[in-house]
Parts: C-alpha cells; structure tokens; sequence
C-alpha cells in the first residue's frame, strides 16, 4: 500500500491501515504522528473520537513518548471552544495515562486545573462559559478512570456548584452518567462528612425529581385530554398502525425529511416529520409541513431526530406534537388511510 492508501484507510478507522503500520511502523512513522494530532472521526458524538484506534497505532511502537507529546502539545495550545478537539486528545492522553504513563496524566490534570480555574472565573452566562464548562467535563472525563481521580473531581465541582449557582448537575449530567451504579454508589457512602460532595450528590438528586415530576406531569396531561401518545418504539408503531385513520389527513401531508440528491422520491431509510395539527405547530422553530415549497426540516443528526422521535409531546401537547416514523412506516399508514 502507498502512504496515501495508508493515511486514507487511516482516516476511516479501517483494519488494513493498522496492519499496514503493524508490518512497517518505520515507514509509516509520519503518519502516526500526524493521526496523533487530529480528530479522526466526522461525528465525534455519534462515533466517538477513535482514540482506541489511535491509540493501537501508536502501541506498534516501542516508544511511545514522542507521539505522547505531539498529544501533550496540541492540547495544551488548545482553548475552550465549542468543538471536540479537547475531548479527543485528552481522551487519547487518558490511554497513555492508563499505560503507566505518569507525565500524560499530569498534563491532563494540568489542564483540567487550568478550565476549571477559568470556569470559575464567569460569573455571568455567555458563550464563552458554556464552551469551557464542556471542555471541563471533557477533560475530566478523561480523567474519571480512576476512582479517587473521580473522587476529587466531584468534589470540586461540588463546590463549584456551591459557589455558582447557574452551574448545576445537568450541565456534567454525561460525566454522572458515565460512572457505573457501584462508582456513584461508593463515593455517596463518603459523602456524608463531605459539603462538596453533598451537594454534588444533592444537584443529581434534584434533576432526577424534577424530571419525573416532569414526567408525570405530561401524563396527566394525556390523560386529560383522553390521548395517551406512547414515548416510542415498537409501543409507537402499534399506536400509529391502530390509530392510521384518524392521522390520514396529517400524513398525506408529511414530507420527507430528505431527498435523493439529483432528483425526486423519498429516501429508503428516511424518516418522516407526521404533524398531529393541520397547521404550524405554536412556539415551534421550524416551519409548519403545510408552508408551500418549504421541506420539512428534521434535526439532522441522529441524535436530535431520536429525541424527536422518543418524545412527541416535545413540540405542543398531545394534540398538536410531532412524531418522527420510517419510510416504511409512512407508506403502509398512508395505504391505510
């Protein structure tokens, strides 16, 4: 294989690029120095940041320090921003740490001191904070391997919590979420002597109330207006197949949320937006199916059509919110109608 199939198979995470660096790692030594220094994947959040793929690269190697540092480098030159460079490097330092390197995760700890430092320096809700608070949980993501790692970290964001309170559990709900039950479990047991880590614990407990009273709230809702509308799923797609007539008018209105480029016709795996209201939906963003030659603009990602998707009541109530179902679907509810 020539460099450039080589760095190719690279950037798609493919085996062949592995086995190629596997078999000759001298003369692909370039581009594992450069892998070291990007971002490999193109949805970071859907697909993660392929550091394990990274990093299996670097571990054909018996030194790993020179590639550790182009690491070390580029984080540290890089500020809080709102994309996932700081997510994958320290991601990726979080490997070297593992290995037994001690100066990787002082670097991450070097930096996760530096965010949090800055972090607590807004005092008012801009742009800049919200970019730093990601990076912060980014950083200490990395970090939480460890448990007294992440023992330490939900103690000081604890008292971060105390001190400023715009910050809450939901803006490290994924760095909460990424403990195992028995992690979580464990430190609470020591948070009993503990302020900071009380009120860690504390903000946590709060969202979860809030947001089954949240819950709650909507199905008393539905049960008002006598529509049940199940969250999603196969409970959806059996509502739907039993209420089709009555949702005929609305689905012969839905449009895909997408088209074949170069010419007409519904994509095979699309999905499609069914409005339960003749008209725009009130305090919706987007624009109502029913406007002339303007298509139906579904979240593009796959994370914002799956919360869609498993929340209807998201954009009105029962009666006027918005459903996301399959091409497939589509076509069999809009025979039956």
């Amino acid at each position: 294989m020539t460099k450039t199939e080589v760095k190719k198979a690279i950037q798609r995470g493919l085996g062949r690029g592995y086995l190629a660096v596997r078999d000759d790692p001298e003369r692909y030594r370039d581009l594992v120095f450069w892998a070291c220094g990007h971002n490999l994947a193109f949805d970071t959040q859907c697909e993660g940041a392929r550091t394990w793929y990274v990093w299996q690269l670097v571990s054909c190697y018996e030194d790993k320090t020179p590639f550790r540092d182009v690491v070390v480098e580029k984080l540290r030159n890089k500020k809080p921003d709102w994309g996932w460079d700081i997510f994958c490097f320290s991601e990726l330092l979080a490997w070297f740490a593992q290995d037994g390197d001690s100066e990787a995760e002082r670097v991450l700890w070097e930096k996760y001191a530096e965010t949090l430092a800055r972090l607590r320096a807004f005092r008012r809700p801009c742009k800049r904070k919200w970019a730093t608070r990601d990076c912060l949980e980014s950083v200490s993501l990395a970090l939480a391997w460890k448990e007294e790692n992440y023992t330490r970290i939900a103690a000081d964001l604890g008292s971060l919590f105390l001190e400023n309170p715009s910050l809450t559990a939901w803006d490290f709900e994924w760095l909460y979420q990424s403990r195992p039950k028995g992690f979580n479990g464990r430190l609470r047991k020591k948070a009993t002597g503990d302020p900071s880590l009380k009120a860690w614990f504390a903000s946590f407990d709060t969202l979860k109330r809030e947001e089954e009273e949240q819950r709650l709230a909507r199905q008393e809702a539905s049960r008002e207006k006598g529509q049940s509308v199940p969250a999603g799923g196969r409970f959806l797609s059996i509502y739907l197949k039993r209420k089709a007539p009555e949702l005929a008018p609305p689905i012969r209105r839905g449009l895909p949320c997408g088209k074949r480029s170069g010419g007409q016709g519904h994509r095979p795996g699309g999905l499609f937006r069914l409005s339960l209201s003749p008209g725009p939906i009130p305090g919706d963003c987007r624009r109502g199916i029913g406007a002339p030659r303007t298509p139906d603009r579904c979240p593009g990602s796959s994370c914002g059509a799956s919360a869609s998707f498993r929340s209807p009541l998201r954009h009105g109530t029962p009666g006027r919110g918005a459903l996301l179902v399959s091409a497939y679907r589509f076509e069999k509810l809009r025979a039956r109608g």
